[in-house]
């Protein structure tokens, strides 16, 4: 029998090698100050008021620095849960109860504005256990001092927009990118194992499934991902948004 060279055995093994995985790319798109989203009907898979929550995603400021920048916001911002790039140029998580008292109000430490690249937002609440947390690209950046009141958050509103205020106003000028919001869950994420579910250890984006439910095992309210021209559409569990505008590809996509 002959004997194989070891060019031609190593030749046979690497063919059969499995192929490396796909990175995963996370598409972003561009709010340019004027398109939103926006439903008058609420959210579908009902959402309940509760003291939890989570958000996440990538953004990059592209104008309206100094300005007010609604990333979501319930109720014309009177309730509900609201968050902004706000006026002075920090990230701001309002939630507040049925009569519209905050019950949770948290800040960045840090600015974000035009011209520092892609960043991801990260944020988990539970209000029974008065733990608030705020992450920018996997850096701890919550102020001081948050409002945390053992109160449930108002996630009933039947007014949500995405891009703008409800009726369109203070418009979100920034690129997005994988926009995940959770009424029902809330991770500690001071445990880098969770943080992990959502960016990696290098600051890159990691993948959170066709409908936003690895990170957890259930899909979040609203998740809006993946191609553009159905990027709008929301994958999570709470129901569609009806686009006002165009929302375009982006510049360049999160690292």
């Amino acid at each position: 029998m002959p004997i194989l060279s070891k060019r031609k055995l190593y030749t046979n093994v690497a063919a059969y090698a499995p192929a490396a995985a796909a990175a995963y790319t996370a598409q972003g798109v561009r709010f340019d100050g004027a398109a939103n989203l926006q439903t008058e009907v609420g959210l579908t898979g009902s959402p309940v008021d509760a003291k939890v929550g989570m958000f996440s995603c990538w953004f990059k400021m592209m104008g309206n620095d100094g300005g007010y920048n609604v990333m979501l916001e319930g109720d014309g911002g009177t309730l509900c849960l609201s968050i902004y790039r706000w006026v002075d140029n920090k990230i701001r998580i309002v939630g507040a109860d049925a009569g519209g008292t905050a019950v949770l109000d948290m800040y960045s430490t840090s600015t974000y504005m035009v011209g520092m690249g892609w960043k991801h937002i990260l944020a988990s609440w539970d209000l029974s256990a008065a733990r608030a947390q705020l992450y920018v690209s996997d850096v701890d950046d919550r102020a001081g001092s948050p409002t945390l009141t053992n109160t449930n958050i108002d996630y009933t509103s039947l007014n949500w927009a995405i891009g703008t205020r409800f009726g369109g106003a203070l418009g979100l000028n920034a690129e997005v990118a994988d926009f995940y919001v959770n009424f029902a869950t809330s991770l500690d994420i001071s445990n880098s194992t969770n943080r992990r579910k959502f960016i990696t250890a290098g600051l890159a984006p990691v993948d959170l499934g066709s409908d936003g439910s690895t990170p957890t095992g259930t899909a979040p309210i609203i998740y809006l991902h993946g191609a553009v021209a159905s990027w709008h559409t929301n994958d999570g569990a709470g129901g569609g948004f009806t686009l006002t505008g165009t929302l375009t590809a982006a510049g360049s996509n999160p690292p």
